[in-house]
Parts: structure tokens; C-alpha cells; sequence
């Protein structure tokens, strides 16, 4: 760690102007990211640490040039792209780095066990899994893994509704091209390493009254979100200034921004709806605003102050995912709206069809059964029969190996 006292303040606006030198996002969306980069170092003060989810609506938003700029702001960050579940919590439990998994999107939110990991990290009391690691051709033993550490998620399209609620929301647009940022120099790592130096002594010198803290928290509608924004909040307070009022006014913000966005993604929805029950590839804009306007227990019928929505709003509202009205050709009719195709690639992202993951828990251990078929590798069969484990304990399963003589293999508890 540094080795002369750390001004918090002085540090954390170094932190921001560094973020708003490279990346094009909102205030209110610098201010969350600059505070989540100090909580990577403090994070085991708190009992949640919220993921930092960034989400783009297409290509070259800058979303991996983000993750390169907090790698060399957090603690101990790690960039990723492509990783299998047991990879992820085996690095967890070992270096307890901060996770930055980029391209989100290829892998990553198709895979239920990795989606699980990530899930359960978010609270300290329920981060573990448990997995099944073979000690030698007569033992097996069940080991619980931590995977507890701070986590940013980029990608684009929706993320599954479960990260959402876990995490600080980051919506990212590409860049105007009046609008100027500086390009990160190769060295950008090895230069902040100072800047990472005096995190990690603040963090020192500030853990006990960071777990002490019990600031005031702005009401919103969602509980979880409140929980997210607590630790930044703790932060903010601690380090004084101007920072108590910014990162509640970003939180509000950020907040008003996510039940909007939750709007467009239903509109997207009644749009494929309408699409399907039109039976249509190409659509008017005055026939599919009326659709939907027409829809029951929708709200397009008073979208604008106890109005309709009209074809111009809803051109606004697709405008933030690329989409706008061209002419279309359909038969011998030319009109302006939108073709089915146009919607493709917003629909597999912003409506994809994520599944439910059951999570184990930790407090789940005295009563987890064992009740399920496994084949392994020289056809050994575990029977079908109930088996409990008992935390710190072990036990012995009957098999049978290929109609051969019953052997036991032992499990324990690690």
C-alpha cells in the first residue's frame, strides 16, 4: 500500500476525472461507476456487493475500453471473455479478484450454472457453491467454494433479470462524433498502479467505520436497488464533500432511468406481438401505433399525459435501440414504418428466453439430498436412493460398477 496518508476526497475525484477523461457515459453513471471502483477495495465491509452491469444496444459503445480503464482503477481486477463455471469459481475462491467479464453476451448469459455463481456472490451469507471433487478411486469429497468478490458484467442487449436486480445499471451509447475523448495509452495499467497504491491505504485506514456506518438511504420504489446503492452511499458519505449529494442524486436518477427503460423493453414485446398477430413483415407506423393503442391493459392508450402514443413518440422510443422508420414496399403499397427483420437482432437481445436458476445456498447444507442418477466414466451408476450430508461429515454411497461386485465410494464435507 501507499506509504503517506490517503485524502479520500483528493483520490475519488482522481478516480472520476480518469473515467470521464476515456469513457463517453451520463454524470450520474461516472459517479456510480467511480464509487463501485473504491468498493472493490473496501467490499468485505459490506454484506452485499452489487455487480456493475454495463449494457450497450450495439457494437463499439466503448464497453471494453470501460472494463480496461477500472481494471487499472479496482483492486485485483481481472478482464475475462470467455470462461467455464468451474474456471469462475476456482479463480474466486483462490485470488478473490474483481471479475471484469466483457462480450457478456456470447457465453456468459446463456449459461445457467455461471449466471448462478454470479447470482450468488451478490450477498456475502450466500456465496458458495458446492461441487464434487474425486480425492482418490475410493473417495470423493463435496468442497464449498467462496465466490465472494466484486463483479462488472459488459454486454449487449438485456441481461437476465436476476443480474439486473443484483446490480448498478451502466447504459452505454456510442459516442458523437463532436464529442472527444482522450485514447487510453497501452500503459494505462502500470501507470495508475500509485492511484491503486492509495485505494488500497484508504481502504485500510477507513474498514472499521466503513462497517459502522448506517447512512440515510433515498426511498424508491425497489428494496433491492436500495440495497445495491448502499455501500456506494456508505462511501460517498465517509469521503464527504460533494459526494453525499451526488451519488443520491445519481441513484434517483439511475433509478428513474431503469423504470423507464423497463417500459421500452415492454414496448418491444407488444411490438413482436403485434408483428405475430398481423401475420406481417412490414407494418405502417400509424397501423402499429394503432395495434398498440388498441392492445388491452397496455399502457399505449395514455401514454402521453392520459393521450395516445403517436408515431412520432414511438419513432423516439426506438430511436435508443438503433430502429427508425424507413420506406417500406409491401405488395403494391409504399409507406413509411418498419419491416419485421428490422426488429430481429433487438428482439434476440432485449427479449431472449432465460431460464429460472435454483441456487444452493450455503444455509442449505444439513439438508441437501442426494436423490438424482449420475453416470460417470466406466459406467458407474450412483442408486437411486436418498442420501444426506452433514456439514464437516462424511458418508458412504453404494455403486455399481459395469454389473460387477457393489463397491463404496466416501464423501465428505470439506
Amino acid at each position: 500500500p501507499y506509504p503517506d496518508p490517503v485524502d479520500g476526497l483528493e483520490l475519488i475525484n482522481t478516480f472520476e476525472n480518469i473515467i470521464n477523461k476515456y469513457i463517453f457515459i451520463a454524470p450520474e453513471y461516472c459517479i456510480a461507476s467511480t464509487l463501485w471502483a473504491f468498493l472493490t477495495y473496501v467490499y468485505d465491509a459490506f454484506s452485499i456487493c452489487p455487480m456493475l452491469l454495463i449494457t450497450s444496444p450495439t457494437r463499439r459503445c466503448g464497453k471494453t475500453t470501460f472494463l480496461e480503464v477500472l481494471e487499472g482503477l479496482t483492486y485485483k481486477g481481472f478482464i475475462v471473455t470467455n470462461q467455464s463455471a468451474s474456471a469462475s469459481f476456482r479463480v474466486i475462491d483462490e485470488n478473490k479478484p474483481t471479475i471484469l467479464a466483457d462480450e457478456a453476451e456470447n457465453k456468459l448469459i446463456n449459461d445457467e450454472e455461471i449466471r448462478g455463481i454470479f447470482n450468488a456472490g451478490h450477498t456475502r451469507r450466500t456465496a458458495y457453491v458446492l461441487r464434487c471433487e474425486k480425492v482418490n478411486r475410493e473417495k470423493i469429497k463435496v468442497k464449498r467454494f467462496d465466490v465472494w468478490c466484486p463483479k462488472a458484467i459488459a454486454l449487449i442487449g438485456k441481461a437476465p433479470p436476476t443480474w439486473e436486480d443484483r446490480s448498478i445499471i451502466i447504459h452505454m451509447q456510442r459516442k458523437p462524433t463532436e464529442e472527444k475523448k482522450e485514447k487510453m495509452p497501452k500503459e494505462f495499467y502500470e501507470l495508475h498502479r500509485p492511484y491503486r497504491e492509495k485505494a488500497l491505504k484508504w481502504a485500510q485506514e477507513n474498514f472499521d467505520a466503513l462497517k459502522k456506518a448506517n447512512p440515510q438511504i433515498p426511498s424508491i420504489p425497489n428494496d433491492r436497488a436500495m440495497d445495491n446503492w448502499f455501500p456506494l452511499i456508505v462511501i460517498a458519505d465517509l469521503i464527504g464533500g460533494v459526494w453525499p449529494k451526488k451519488v443520491r442524486r445519481a441513484m434517483i436518477k439511475i433509478n428513474e432511468i431503469e423504470e423507464k427503460d423497463d417500459l421500452k423493453i415492454e414496448l418491444l414485446k407488444d411490438i413482436k406481438e403485434v408483428f405475430e398477430s398481423l401475420n406481417k413483415d412490414k407494418i405502417s407506423s400509424s397501423e402499429l401505433v394503432e395495434a398498440l393503442v388498441n392492445m388491452d391493459d397496455r399502457p399505449w392508450a395514455e401514454w402521453n399525459k392520459g393521450k395516445p402514443l403517436t408515431p412520432n413518440k414511438l419513432a423516439r422510443l426506438l430511436r435508443s435501440f438503433g430502429i427508425r422508420p424507413k420506406t417500406q414496399r409491401y405488395n403494391k403499397d409504399i409507406f413509411k414504418g418498419y419491416s419485421k427483420e428490422s426488429f430481429k437482432e433487438v428482439f434476440n437481445r432485449y427479449i431472449p428466453p432465460f431460464q429460472t436458476v435454483t441456487q444452493l445456498q450455503s444455509n442449505e447444507i444439513n439438508n441437501l439430498e442426494q436423490n438424482q442418477k449420475v453416470t460417470q466414466k466406466n459406467n458407474v451408476t450412483f442408486k437411486n436412493e436418498p442420501k444426506y450430508l452433514k456439514s464437516k461429515g462424511c458418508y458412504s454411497v453404494t455403486v455399481s460398477k459395469g454389473g460387477s461386485k457393489e463397491k463404496n465410494f466416501i464423501y465428505e464435507i470439506d
